[in-house]
């Protein structure tokens, strides 16, 4: 059998991710083509790196039930901020992909093109492919050529100002209990001294940088104006986190559309293309990450969201080339429907559970009057905003899993007394995070480390209860392995692994 032939357009997390476990599972039974424009070559072997052009300056949360397939690239990334995640620079998570990819047992395997794929290109494969996977972003290329419908729940905008500290600054966990008290600044950091904050925007703001023939340009020219309502809106979150003005990277400012957009599906069959080699079976589109839906960047799920698809898409395309039902071995669309199960799955959690409600937060937010006049503003508006952080603080030291330190007041007090009591009053207004909607079931795509202490007969009904929902057993050599080790101090997971399903209570 001609191995399957699988073009990726979009090289970026997502993308790289489904091509690694994809390549790992199915070894010389796949070719894998992925595109991305963002890459240059270097001598003297041609590895492919990142143009340092086009590097990203956002820390991201990874949640560990995501990394534990990828536990060996970031093990060495031991940060853990938030209870079950930690957070990672993105540019490591885009290198440590990239060169996992050009590792010498995948060369065969795939292969990397640095351009970006357009019409023309996918057309020069006409015949010679038997699926396409959109990883290619909020603006996909595939999901447009191939005209899938989308739908979104709510649009806003925010600013995203980069910095880098030379030494720490706030204790990690005062930056996480000053962040969840509101929502009108967010703040990811890596050690406290790599980090993008985040501004979301009123309605006038945005109108304000919307008008101008470039808002990112004028964000900065705002930020530099010492007499700019906008600029003291940046400053005054730089001194909420105590950032000097001197670490920020300045001309890496951005202004950010958040925009909950999903597709209308994420599975088809590219009927306008002919099979690839006299099959039967026309080639396959299947949309991940971004391409598939957008979500709120606030709750901190959207890479997080790809990674899981990257996971699922990889078993399911696996499982439908193995299965006993596909003799002629094609990607068959009545076996890929699970793909388009999880996805549907995975979208109602992040965008309705967690995107939807901040987005309505924000909404109240931006249409509320900023109009009371600075007289107007009293102590009591400082006293009980501190009291909101500590009472955040209280409910998260309490548990038992907490990762940090306790904090004591003193610290807490004396990052809000330096504030403008206007600053207070909209952080008042903004509303803390709805922790508790941001809680819950999560949609699992990736396989799971058996319990080592579970009795053999536990096991086997265990085993028993996977066979019954349709998922084949596989052994150690069928899931990806840990063969990649980017830093030799780096210990590899054991592949002894099971997959989990989405709890029933999610499935109804």
């Amino acid at each position: 059998q001609e191995p399957l032939v699988l073009l990726v357009s979009g090289g970026g997390p997502t993308g790289l991710a489904f091509a690694y476990l994809c390549a790992q599972q199915l070894k010389s039974k796949v070719k894998i083509i992925v595109f991305e424009h963002r890459w240059i070559q270097i001598p003297p072997h041609a590895t492919y790196v990142w143009n340092p052009k086009n590097r990203r300056a956002q820390v991201v949360t990874l949640q560990d039930d995501v990394t534990q397939d990828f536990g060996f690239f970031f093990t060495h990334f031991n940060e853990t901020v938030w209870r079950g995640s930690r957070n990672i620079p993105i540019f490591e998570v885009e290198d440590r992909l990239l060169e996992a990819v050009q590792q010498p047992d995948l060369q065969e395997v795939i292969e990397l093109r640095p351009q970006r794929m357009d019409k023309e290109v996918l057309e020069s494969w006409k015949g010679k492919f038997d699926g396409v996977i959109g990883a290619d972003g909020g603006r996909s290329f595939v999901r447009e050529f191939f005209s899938i419908r989308t739908e979104s729940e709510g649009e806003e905008w925010a600013l995203g100002i980069p910095y880098h500290s030379e030494v720490p600054r706030h204790p990690q966990s005062l930056n996480i209990f000053l962040t969840l008290a509101q929502t009108r600044y967010l703040l990811n950091s890596s050690r406290s001294e790599r980090g993008y904050l985040n501004i979301r925007l009123t309605q006038g703001e945005t109108q304000q940088l919307a008008n101008s023939t470039n808002p990112d340009r004028r964000v900065i020219e705002e930020f530099k104006n010492p007499n700019s309502e906008l600029g003291k809106v940046i400053r005054e979150g730089l001194k909420l986190f105590d950032i000097p003005e001197r670490d920020v990277e300045i001309e890496r400012i951005r202004m950010i559309p958040i925009d909950a957009r999903y597709a209308s599906r994420f599975v088809m069959s590219a009927d306008s293309f002919p099979p690839r080699n006299g099959k039967q079976e026309p080639p396959k589109v299947f949309l991940i990450g971004d391409a598939a839906f957008r979500v709120h960047f606030w709750p901190g799920r959207g890479l997080n969201s790809g990674l899981k698809a990257a996971t699922r898409l990889s078993t399911v395309i696996t499982d439908a080339y193995n299965s006993n039902h596909n003799q002629r071995k094609e990607l068959q669309l009545n076996l890929l429907t699970e793909h388009e199960g999880f996805m549907s799955k995975l979208r109602l959690r992040e965008i309705c559970g967690r995107s939807t409600p901040i987005l309505k937060m924000m909404k109240k937010f931006a249409e509320i009057s900023l109009t009371r006049q600075e007289s107007e503003f009293g102590a009591s508006e400082l006293f009980d905003f501190c009291n909101l952080v500590k009472t955040t603080r209280n409910r998260l030291q309490s548990g038992k899993d907490w990762p940090h330190p306790p904090l004591e007041d003193a610290l807490i007090e004396k990052a809000l007394y330096s504030m403008s009591m206007s600053t207070i009053r909209v952080l008042n207004i903004s509303e803390p995070w709805p922790i508790d909607k941001m809680q819950g079931p999560e949609v699992l795509a990736t396989p799971i480390s058996p319990n080592v202490n579970e009795t053999p007969k536990k096991k086997a009904n265990s085993e028993q209860s996977t066979r019954e929902q349709g998922r084949p057993e596989q052994s150690a050599d069928a899931i990806p392995n840990a063969n990649f080790t980017p830093n030799s101090n780096v210990s590899r997971p054991s592949t002894s692994k099971r997959y989990n399903w989405v709890t029933d209570k999610l499935d109804k």
